[in-house]
Formats: C-alpha cells, sequence, structure tokens
C-alpha cells in the first residue's frame, strides 16, 4: 500500500511540475475581455521568481503597462523612457 501511495504522490507532483512549465498563451476570448487593452508580450521569467509577465498597451493612448505575476506579489505598472515620460508603443517595438 505504501508503494501505491508514493507512486501516486510521484505521478501528481510530475504532473504539477509539467503543467507549470507549459507556456501559456492568451486566447481569442481573453483578448475579448481586454477591451482597449492588447496584449504585445507574454512569457515567463522563472529564473527572477516570475511566474509570468504580460506587456499591454492602451489602444486609445499607446501607453505600455507591464503586469508581473509573482506568486503571491505581483502588480501592474505603466512603463517609463528615461526622462519619466509614459512609453508609448510603435510598432517597431
Amino acid at each position: 500500500m505504501k508503494k501505491i501511495a508514493v507512486l501516486v504522490i510521484i505521478v501528481l507532483t510530475l504532473l504539477l511540475v509539467w503543467v507549470g512549465c507549459v507556456k501559456q498563451s492568451v486566447n481569442a476570448s481573453q483578448e475579448d475581455q481586454l477591451g482597449q487593452f492588447e496584449v504585445i508580450q507574454y512569457d515567463t521569467a522563472h529564473y527572477l521568481g516570475i511566474n509570468k509577465y504580460v506587456v499591454f498597451v492602451d489602444k486609445d493612448t499607446n501607453v505600455m503597462y507591464l503586469f508581473v505575476d509573482a506568486g503571491d506579489n505581483g502588480g501592474v505598472t505603466y512603463m517609463v523612457n528615461p526622462d519619466g515620460s509614459p512609453k508609448l508603443y510603435t510598432d517597431s517595438e
């Protein structure tokens, strides 16, 4: 019985690790929920302790925003140029 319990724990652990490492993408229904925002970059940076980060742009103002999910912590901020002004999105970025 102990062998089965250990095997189940190992399999569940491997499944959780595998699911956590799969790169996710934004699907059409999620894009519809974004409204005036458009996702321009979506990725992970586990080596920095970041589960995911999303760069998105306001379609009306072209101001770029950064969302970071680091497990129990995270947040949203607008991105700035070196002079402190809001960073505006252009297709060349």
